[in-house]
């Protein structure tokens, strides 16, 4: 408990400074010299605001998901689920997010027709792999989904030739704050996979983590997703 407190004091000292400390100067800036700055850096103080404001609130948004999962407020709500095209729009959604430092490959193996599954919690699943495949690798470098059925379950397969996490580190990736000692000055909140975990034990599936530093790393998520087909009796004779 201890340990988690040191590292919430952490993230909130220096992931929620920074973005309020790059709002509260590109603004100052822009209140005293507005008049006498040329369009260009006027536009690129506003892109600062807005990109330090979208980070601040992505940060709040991970911390007060967390809350809700863990008191037990988020609920499994499975339905029909185009798989394929949720997964497109969610690798040009966090390229976008990333402003194209990740190039993000996306490929089906198999049919996935027939999908019954919770749309939010996979957004929340995949939105997170995918975004901590690009924060941990080089600008330009591939990051990899794959989606493929495997009888009635789906399995994602997100893979990344990042930073890798070192092995002393992968049995605390999954506890509320804590990050690997070689991330650097990469900011982050040490939640993404916590999430991730969560979301998938309310899908009543697996998760499967496999990393090297400087190789890269595999993350597969396997879930329950595909209904079995109604058995059809022979009528007695």
């Amino acid at each position: 408990l201890g340990e988690m407190k040191s590292a919430f004091v952490s993230l909130v000292s220096h992931e929620f400074r920074t973005p309020l400390g790059a709002i509260l100067s590109a603004a100052e800036v822009l209140r005293r010299y507005f008049d006498r700055l040329p369009a260009a850096k006027r536009e690129r103080h506003l892109d600062m605001i807005f990109r330090s404001t979208r980070n601040l609130a992505s940060l709040i948004d991970g911390v007060l998901l967390l809350g809700r999962v863990e008191e037990g407020r988020v609920a499994f709500t499975p339905a029909p689920v185009h798989i394929e095209s949720l997964c497109r729009q969610i690798c040009d959604e966090v390229e976008s997010l990333t402003q194209g430092t990740g190039v993000i490959h996306f490929e089906a193996t198999t049919s996935l027709d027939g999908a019954v599954s919770d749309e939010t919690l996979l957004r929340h699943i995949l939105t997170n792999l995918l975004s901590n495949a690009v924060k941990y690798s080089e600008p330009g470098d591939p990051i990899r989904l794959t989606a493929r059925r495997d009888r009635h379950r789906l399995e994602l397969t997100v893979t990344d030739r990042g930073i890798g996490i070192p092995q002393e580190d992968q049995s605390r990736l999954f506890q509320s704050f804590a990050r690997a000692r070689n991330v650097g000055q990469r900011p982050g909140t040490g939640l993404g996979l916590v999430i991730v975990r969560r979301c998938v034990d309310l899908h009543g599936g697996g998760l499967h983590l496999e990393s090297s530093p400087g190789v890269g790393t595999t993350v597969r998520v396997d879930l329950p997703a595909f209904p079995a087909a109604p058995s059809h009796s022979m009528p007695a004779s």
